[in-house]
């Protein structure tokens, strides 16, 4: 892929778990594939390239399609309220990039619920792995004095498995907002490269039209 589409797919990766984030915490649920395909980049521990981490371009068809959205002004008032946790995933990710203890925990933890839980494309991820995955959220990133504050629907937040959901896709948020700013990703790109971002997507958007 040519122009700079490896750091855009990390960027539609964080677009798409934000965006499953507050669907859990508005209505409870999120499409199995889509959430199947951001919970398994927690897995990929050696890839060749960023596509092989999403295992393949198909399955950030929802983030590049809200990224060639948001960046090409079409409809920033809508995604307005899941944007909100952009931000806080960076800044999330800044500071533990320069906490090799807390990464190392994390890593462990991942290679742990890895062994416990293995899985491949052709199965849907468990609750189980879900739960873990949340509670290793909760021991680590929640811990490291950046807690993300969820809107939604209180009843909701309360559930168990939705509350799971909801960490475990800001877990995996984490990991694509580590892998965009190891790609060269700041947050002043949003607003001095919104065109060259934007042209990215819409090329993104060609090719999975085109397979």
């Amino acid at each position: 892929m040519s122009c700079s589409p490896d750091r855009v797919l990390a960027l539609a990766g964080m677009l798409q778990c934000c965006y499953l984030v507050n669907t859990s915490a508005r209505q409870g649920m999120t499409p199995q594939d889509e959430l199947d395909a951001m919970i398994r980049t927690l897995f990929v521990f050696d890839a060749d390239d960023t596509v092989e981490v999403y295992g393949g371009l198909a399955n950030l068809n929802l983030g590049t399609r809200l990224g060639a959205d948001v960046f090409g002004n079409l409809s920033v008032g809508k995604h307005h309220e899941w944007l909100r946790y952009i931000a806080p995933l960076t800044r999330l990710a800044s500071r533990a990039r320069g906490d090799a203890a807390l990464l190392t925990r994390i890593g462990a933890g991942l290679r742990e619920i890895d062994s416990r839980y293995p899985s491949d494309a052709s199965t849907s991820v468990g609750a189980g792995c879900i739960n873990n995955l949340g509670d290793l959220y909760e021991s680590t990133l929640a811990r490291s004095g950046s807690r993300i504050q969820i809107l939604g629907s209180k009843q909701l937040l309360q559930n168990p498995a939705v509350a799971g959901r909801i960490r475990s896709l800001l877990l995996a948020g984490f990991r694509s907002a580590i892998l965009w700013q190891q790609l060269g990703g700041r947050r002043w790109h949003w607003l001095l490269q919104r065109g060259r971002i934007l042209e990215d997507f819409r090329y993104c958007r060609r090719m999975l039209e085109a397979s």
